[in-house]
């Protein structure tokens, strides 16, 4: 009988019991991490060809009008021509994008035989969703080769603002503001920064991001800071990588473990291809994003990152946008210096945290619709940049004068000043963009200009003012996102110098340390503002400007037993512990005392209308700062604990939510810590509502 088995069969058998064997889920979770990091490519390109059109057609609308339109036209055209055929259309691509259509049917028709069904399907989507991110390549090109038809826009933003009429200065950036906002109120959920909300996503179940919403949120960030607007370019990119890896997560059918590592890897991509830099692009995924430096997710992240840097150069040209900066260690006692300019950081990035957070708090008692705030602040912005235009847009032209130290001492000090305000005013009043580059401008003006200090007073010992801006802009975003690994390899990279490595460790370092004791000690501090309740428990996430820095207070959720498909639930907020350092004996003394009047009269709750959707536990998620990303990510699994270890969260459906009145002692003692990057999330034994708990006003 054996003989009669074709020979090929007997040789095909023990292959297919392999094939049975062979981990499709690890592959195909490396197959989805290569095409995130291709879109995640493709977005940093694309996003940084749209922010210098939009500055072309604001700033010098006049000479792109009459080279278009005008008698200078066929001149033009002869160079577009010229410019398309020097370009590198890279072939290769096409061909691919070619055998990946071809593949999908083929594997469609013959896999069904040799592999499960549900594979097939899945292998032929990633084959689809590859051939598309590389036929992407194309239009970006055309895109970009119609921007280098302007030779002067080689110069930046700051190069056509000189020879931009000044009113543009201030028009500019409110106007786009103005669409922006526009855009955002077609589309509320594309506000924000966009790093927060993939760290949300992350680490909360059943919170994807639409594509469509990643699509409007980088058409109104481009518009912002396309038109001066200060603010980066990061967080549209990342939102953008978050929304592939969602979108192909959800459509695989992947489970949650995979998913939150493809949106980290998504992220990684995002910033690995902004700043090419994959080694900061990894590092930032592993340790802000996931909070974990598990194996497992190592090898995904990486090769999203580095497919992210490689198309992104394939776009934008090799190199990075930052010059290389020459360090070498000229005295041992340099160290010293350098350790100084970490705690001068880390007090700089928490500052930066603060203003923005009190800027969103004024912006939001302002009496006019979002649009006009918006439009506001870019006004205001445009004001600044009257002053100093550096300030406007990323601020790339600048942090290069920075790191050549070409700028004196009062224009570094006049540009740090201007920055901080400016950004403040654009993101704080409503504008998405990023929060992480202008930390990066930051930090070179903060290092150019302590560097021009000690240069000044201890010539013997330090080094030139350009590595000091070079290891401020490290010190800045270390101390900024408490992620001071992501800040050394992140600088190391955009330097391109290995020695200067010491510097940015010992200064990294501190920065993070001083910010992580800062956060830690201004989190207990006695005076405490009220936490704000909004009319719907899950508008209490990390983008939500009413929430971003809600600082240290108690609420207690309190939820009758469940009738009628409703139950009734409410929140009290309950005064600060006396534990709590820096609180008066004396008060804690009489808020106990027996008889007391807050120990026995009701309390009326503030109420809210809490919808039970599934995947949406009635329940605060008040974050820290949007800069403490690694701080959020440990707040999001504290509070996430509280809920998924509690049965009484509401079910489908919407419930009546009613204002009822309820004695301190007799309250179930459910708590939520409420507050500042690293106050955790506490919760205390539930118990059983008496009969007054239930009892309305």
């Amino acid at each position: 009988m054996a003989g009669q088995i074709p020979l090929w069969q007997r040789a095909a058998g023990p292959l297919r019991r392999q094939a049975a064997r062979f981990p499709f889920e690890r592959a195909l979770v490396m197959g989805v991490a290569a095409v995130i990091g291709l879109y995640g490519g493709i977005a940093a390109g694309l996003f940084a060809n749209a922010l210098r059109f939009v500055q072309l057609v604001g700033f010098r609308g006049n000479e792109v009008a009459l080279s278009l339109f005008g008698p200078n036209r066929d001149r033009w055209t002869g160079l577009f021509r010229a410019r398309l055929g020097a370009a590198h259309w890279h072939l290769e691509f096409l061909a691919m994008a070619v055998l990946l259509l071809l593949a999908a049917p083929i594997l469609d028709a013959l896999g069904r035989k040799r592999l499960p069904l549900f594979e097939v399907h899945r292998i032929r989507a990633v084959a689809l969703a590859a051939a598309l991110g590389l036929a992407l390549y194309y239009p970006l090109l055309l895109l970009g080769t119609f921007n280098g038809t302007f030779h002067e826009s080689a110069g930046g933003l700051y190069a056509m603002l000189l020879r931009a009429p000044r009113w543009t200065w201030v028009a500019g950036p409110a106007l786009g503001a103005l669409f922006a906002a526009l855009i955002v109120r077609v589309s509320p959920e594309s506000g924000g920064h966009g790093v927060v909300e993939v760290i949300e996503a992350v680490h909360k179940p059943g919170a994807p991001i639409k594509g469509r919403v990643a699509v409007w949120k980088s058409l109104a960030a481009g518009l912002v800071i396309g038109s001066g607007g200060s603010a980066g370019r990061e967080g549209p990119v990342v939102h953008l990588g978050g929304a592939v890896a969602s979108s192909l997560s959800r459509f695989l059918a992947l489970p949650r473990s995979e998913t939150s590592m493809l949106l980290a890897a998504g992220a990684g991509a995002g910033i690995a291809a902004s700043f090419q830099a994959p080694l900061a692009g990894s590092l930032f995924a592993l340790e802000i994003v996931l909070a974990d430096f598990d194996v497992r997710r190592f090898a995904p992240v990486v090769l999203a990152c580095v497919t992210a840097v490689a198309t992104s150069r394939a776009l934008l040209g090799g190199g990075t946008e930052l010059r290389a900066v020459a360090w070498s260690l000229k005295h041992p006692s340099e160290i010293a210096v350098y350790l100084a300019l970490g705690l001068v950081a880390g007090l700089c990035a928490l500052l930066y945290i603060r203003v923005i957070h009190g800027v969103e708090e004024q912006f939001g008692r302002i009496p006019l619709r979002p649009e006009l705030r918006a439009a506001l602040g870019g006004l205001l912005v445009g004001c600044i940049g009257l002053l100093a235009p550096r300030v406007l847009g990323t601020g790339i032209e600048t942090m290069n004068a920075a790191l050549a130290g070409k700028l004196a001492f009062g224009a570094l000090v006049l540009a740090l000043g201007s920055k901080l305000i400016a950004t403040s005013l654009t993101l704080g009043s409503g504008s998405p963009g990023g929060s992480f580059f202008p930390a990066v401008f930051i930090g070179a003006m903060l290092g150019g200009a302590f560097g021009d200090l000690v240069h000044s007073a201890l010539p013997g010992i330090a080094s030139s003012p350009g590595a000091y801006a070079a290891v401020g802009m490290g010190a800045v975003v270390a101390g900024a996102t408490l992620a001071p690994l992501t800040g050394v390899l992140m600088m190391f990279e955009l330097t391109g110098s290995y020695q200067i490595v010491l510097p940015l460790l010992v200064a990294c370092g501190i920065a993070a340390a001083v910010g992580e004791a800062l956060r830690s000690v201004s989190s207990t501090a006695r005076v405490r503002r009220p936490c704000p309740l909004p009319s719907d428990p899950w508008e209490g996430t990390p983008s939500s400007p009413r929430l971003a820095s809600c600082p240290s207070a108690t609420r207690t959720l309190v939820c009758g037993p469940a009738s009628g498909g409703s139950r009734r639930c409410g929140y009290r907020r309950e005064r600060p512990s006396s534990s709590v350092p820096g609180s008066s004996p004396r008060a804690s003394r009489s808020r106990s005392a027996p008889g007391s009047t807050d120990a026995t009269r009701p309390q009326a709750r503030r109420s809210f209308q809490a919808r039970g959707a599934a995947g949406k536990p009635a329940g605060p998620t008040c974050l820290g700062s949007t800069l403490g990303w690694t701080s959020s990510a440990r707040t999001w699994r504290n509070v996430l604990s509280v809920w998924l270890g509690s049965s009484s969260s509401p079910g489908r459906g919407t419930s009546s939510c009613e204002s009822t009145t309820t004695p301190r002692s007799t309250r179930p003692p459910r708590a939520f810590r409420c507050a500042s990057p690293h106050t955790t999330s506490t919760s205390r034994p539930r118990a059983r509502p008496s009969a007054s708990s239930n009892t309305t006003r």
